[in-house]
């Protein structure tokens, strides 16, 4: 890669990284998907019309598999009900008009979705492995919000839409933190399933990644947090603006940008523990995080004076992780409870792993936004000056 490459270019090369190291069928490289199908449209839109055309073709194909039902089950909590027919990289094909013949596919998915995922007793998308108890994460709303918003706008289905904002809502109820302005990862109360549910990981002190109590998680973890401005700045954007959830949808939204700002370190970093600076600086938080600022920038929805800055304080900042062969590094690994308490210092003790297949869909997310931003603002420069 040349170094005075364009941001969409560099996330060009992101994704043939992540191609070439990783496999599609998990919910990391549904999102993957999603955020090549979103980077083709917006290099498309700047002019460089080829490579674009040729990005834009190749995720079609990639997805084309899945809402024919030719992929059984895709890894993830939500697998068998969204990331099977192509979650949000389908979904949000069909938003646009460009797969029109997933429809029927997609909206069955959704269908399916609503009736038959498991719940809290407040009706709360949860963990079928923590059946009547509750498992609540934050995770869930990068799946679920963006999905239902774009098959109800694509089928026309209010239900779909009442779904999205009522899932945010309600998780945003049980894991929001007052005190800190950010999201706590999960909850679970009620008993913990007995061993052999679920698949585990050993961290580095030995102990299961699993909960040794059920409990409410009290870590404001990076991704976590960047999960939920992803799913914010998808709502923000296409949640129709007369429905009655929108306002206070938005004013959610403001107030953890706002937040946002007040956790990133001098050199425009977020951390793995959001308020633990001594906790290492991560990478796919604080790439989701910077995609939400660009397109609230862009749209207009929160103050570009306010925001500019700290952007591209980020933006600089995430160039000293993503290398010009497309390698990812200090992306935190797979994160659920680790040590088996999911205290603070479980969390920062918590390894990173250079290319994790989580990060890349964030990187290439955030890169096409700059993209975007600087195209249609000039509020940034182009990634050779920055």
């Amino acid at each position: 890669m040349q170094i005075n490459a364009t941001y969409g270019e560099l996330g060009i090369t992101v994704w043939k990284k992540f191609k070439a190291l990783h496999q599609l069928d998990s919910y990391s490289g549904i999102l993957s998907m999603y955020a090549a199908a979103r980077l083709a449209k917006i290099i498309l839109q700047s002019g460089e019309n080829q490579p674009a055309l040729n990005l834009s073709g190749e995720v079609e194909a990639l997805l084309r598999p899945y809402w024919q039902g030719q992929k059984q089950f895709t890894s993830g909590m939500f697998g068998r009900h969204i990331y099977s027919v192509g979650g949000q990289a389908a979904a949000w094909q069909f938003c646009r008009g460009l797969e029109p013949e997933s429809g029927p596919a997609l909206v069955t998915a959704a269908e399916r979705l609503l009736a038959l995922q498991s719940r809290s007793p407040e009706g709360i998308f949860d963990n079928p492995d923590y059946p009547e108890h509750g498992y609540i994460t934050c995770d869930t709303l990068s799946a679920v919000c963006p999905f239902l918003v774009w098959i109800g706008h694509g089928a026309g289905r209010r239900d779909f839409l009442d779904e999205a904002a009522a899932q945010f809502l309600a998780h945003y109820d049980r894991l929001f933190d007052r005190r800190s302005g950010l999201f706590r990862q999960a909850c679970i109360p009620g008993e913990t399933p007995p061993p052999g549910n679920n698949r585990h990981e050993e961290n580095q002190l030995g102990a299961l990644c699993r909960p040794a109590r059920p409990d409410l998680i009290d870590t404001m973890w990076s991704r976590g947090n960047g999960y939920v401005a992803f799913a914010l700045a998808e709502l923000i954007y296409d949640l129709p603006k007369d429905h009655p959830d929108y306002q206070r949808i938005l004013e959610i939204w403001r107030n953890l940008l706002e937040a946002f700002i007040n956790y990133q370190d001098r050199d425009g970093m977020w951390h793995q523990v959001m308020d633990d600076f001594g906790s290492y600086p991560e990478s796919s938080g604080s790439a989701l995080i910077l995609y939400a600022m660009g397109r609230g920038i862009k749209n207009k929805s929160i103050d570009r004076d306010r925001f500019v800055k700290p952007y591209r304080r980020g933006l600089a900042a995430m160039m000293r992780f993503v290398s010009r062969d497309g390698s990812i590094y200090h992306c935190c690994r797979e994160s659920f409870c680790p040590g088996g308490r999911g205290t603070r210092a479980d969390y920062a003790l918590w390894p990173w792993r250079r290319n994790d297949p989580r990060g890349f869909a964030p990187v290439m997310l955030m890169l096409g936004q700059a993209n975007q931003v600087e195209q249609r603002t000039g509020l940034i420069p182009p990634l050779h000056e920055l």
